[in-house]
């Protein structure tokens, strides 16, 4: 290839990107949208995010749950823990804008799971990492991971 023949289709290539760009802000191809502030909001909420207040409201009531779970002493955390393995069931609850590691070291102190780590790897398998529902649930204690995920991905 010689040197004018690369100049030519330099040239060609910069004329087409430049026609295309013209062709394109005369007629652009994208519908937008309009979006009214609720309607994004609900758009966020359906989506599991929470706003700067939620957050700072549920970080603040997490930590009072486990002061609360602190101000036990072992043996009424002992007695607590004999009397829901003798039920079998536990109510577990997920709070709106929890993620995978939060929900992970709840289950872990609830002792519905041995290991955190390998919770969270075999949801990441499943790639259901994002589909987890906030609620309250009922879990068996003898329950096994897949178990576990299944009922926490269910609305």
């Amino acid at each position: 290839m010689d040197e004018n023949n690369f100049k030519y289709i330099l040239l060609g290539l910069g004329i087409g990107i430049i026609l295309t760009n013209i062709l394109y802000y005369i007629n652009p191809r994208i519908e937008y949208e309009p979006l009214s502030d609720q309607d994004i909001i609900e758009r966020a909420e359906d989506l599991g995010m929470v706003t700067l207040k939620e957050n700072i409201l549920i970080n603040e009531k997490n930590k009072e749950i486990n002061y609360d779970k602190n101000e036990k002493n072992s043996e009424e955390l002992k007695q607590d823990i004999k009397n829901n393995k003798e039920d079998n069931i536990i109510s577990f609850q997920v709070e709106k804008g929890d993620d995978l590691y939060t929900i992970s070291k709840k289950l872990y102190e609830e002792g519905l799971i041995s290991d955190k780590k390998d919770f969270e790897e075999r949801v990441y398998e499943r790639e259901l990492s994002k589909k987890m529902h906030y609620g309250i649930y009922e879990i068996n204690f003898n329950s096994d991971y897949d178990s576990i995920i299944d009922i926490l991905i269910k609305k």
